[in-house]
């Protein structure tokens, strides 16, 4: 017996050093797979560091476009305003450019009827010769 008692330590001894090896290995995945947890945590920050850059990025994007909006209903109401402005003008231009052409007629007609007169007065006074 004793032989069957050194055989059946031997496949003891092999088992637990098996077993043993098989903790070690467990050990090892454990320990990749803390490392691999946690530098997927780290990619998960950064991830998360990336989505709220862009968010700010977003943000930033439409504060501007808005402003941009604002501007540009700005810039389309002044032009509407200098637009009616000009209209304004133009018509008080014309309207001034009709009363210096009925200024203008009627400083023709008083020198013309000075005119007159004076040819009027040369005549009574060869007349009065």
């Amino acid at each position: 017996m004793p032989k069957t008692k050194l055989v059946l330590q031997g496949s003891i001894n092999r088992l637990l050093h098996a077993f043993a090896n098989g903790i070690i290995d467990v050990r090892t995945i454990a320990n990749d797979i803390n490392g691999l947890v946690d530098v997927l945590g780290r990619s998960s920050e950064n991830a998360d560091e990336q989505v709220q850059l862009l968010n700010q990025k977003i943000d930033s994007l439409l504060d501007s476009m808005l402003t941009l909006e604002a501007q540009i209903e700005t810039g389309f109401k002044q032009s509407q305003e200098a637009s009616i402005k000009a209209k304004q003008g133009a018509k008080e231009v014309e309207h001034g450019a009709k009363q210096v052409a009925d200024t203008s007629s009627g400083i023709a007609s008083l020198a013309q009827d000075i005119e007159s007169s004076a040819e009027m007065l040369v005549e009574l006074r060869k007349s009065g010769d």
